[in-house]
């Protein structure tokens, strides 16, 4: 990246276009800041916002100004997010630019919703498409089915395996309603299955394996196939039958092996 950024910005310089110069400092900003990389991201942006400027070119100068709004509110500076994002929206609504005036809009909700300003962030949200945070809002207001229905249209909108870093607001925001809609859920659940139920001996069997590994010489003592020669099997690969595996402790005594196939005892010391 370093290497094409230095190709491209000496390539503009020298050809005088100044408005591809900015461009290319825009891109290598947006990849700066996907990447975290702050200090990078703000001094490529600055310069870029510094040529547009001057160009006077309206459009690519909200462009610049909105994405450091996206990196400043990443890099937790809600401020100068704010900010960023509402010298944006002044310039898009003079120009009636609809696109760009909800980019900033969902940014400005971003923080209010950021800073727990619900009310703010519901009014702006829900003229926007920023569904993953309006579905956050609702769900904060009580409204569990709106949330969820917005949730899902998140889900179904975004199927690729890469987007833009940007847009991580609306997956985190909707992550954090499918999760508060499942411990919540939970919390209402039924009672677990009954002590003894078949549900409840497979889970305790499964939680007891999952327990059983070998740490200690003792353990490792009763795992020494040497011990247990009477009753290896006949075949290496042989395996314990199913209800064994999974015998619970009220069938021990059915589960365990015959008193020939015990381990020996150590030979006392004369």
């Amino acid at each position: 990246v370093a290497y094409y950024k230095a190709q491209a910005l000496g390539s503009c310089r020298q050809l005088g276009e100044y408005a591809q110069l900015a461009f290319t400092l825009l891109a290598v900003g947006i990849h700066d800041a996907a990447s975290a990389r702050w200090a990078a991201a703000r001094d490529n942006l600055s310069r870029a916002r510094e040529i547009v400027h001057g160009l006077k070119d309206r459009r690519l100068w909200e462009d610049v100004v909105s994405h450091r709004g996206h990196l400043e509110f990443y890099a937790g500076d809600f401020a100068a997010s704010l900010e960023c994002y509402q010298a944006a929206l002044e310039s898009a609504e003079a120009r009636a630019d609809k696109q760009m005036i909800n980019r900033c809009q969902s940014g400005i909700a971003a923080v209010n919703l950021a800073s727990n300003r619900t009310a703010e962030a519901h009014a702006i949200l829900k003229e926007t498409n920023s569904y993953g945070q309006l579905a956050l809002c609702l769900l904060r207001m009580g409204d569990e089915e709106g949330a969820l229905g917005y949730a899902l249209k998140v889900k179904d909108r975004f199927k690729g395996p890469r987007t833009k870093y940007y847009v991580l607001k609306a997956f985190a925001s909707t992550a954090e309603v499918f999760l508060r809609l499942l411990e919540r859920g939970l919390e209402h659940a039924p009672a677990p299955p009954a002590r003894g139920s078949v549900f409840s001996r497979c889970s305790d069997a499964l939680m007891r394996r999952s327990r059983a590994r070998p740490n200690s010489a003792a353990s490792s003592s009763a795992l020494d196939p040497s011990r247990h020669t009477a009753c290896a099997p006949e075949h290496s690969g042989a395996r314990l039958p199913r209800d064994a595996q999974f015998a619970d402790d009220d069938d021990a005594e059915a589960a365990a092996p015959p008193a020939a196939c015990a381990p020996r005892a150590a030979a006392s010391t004369p």
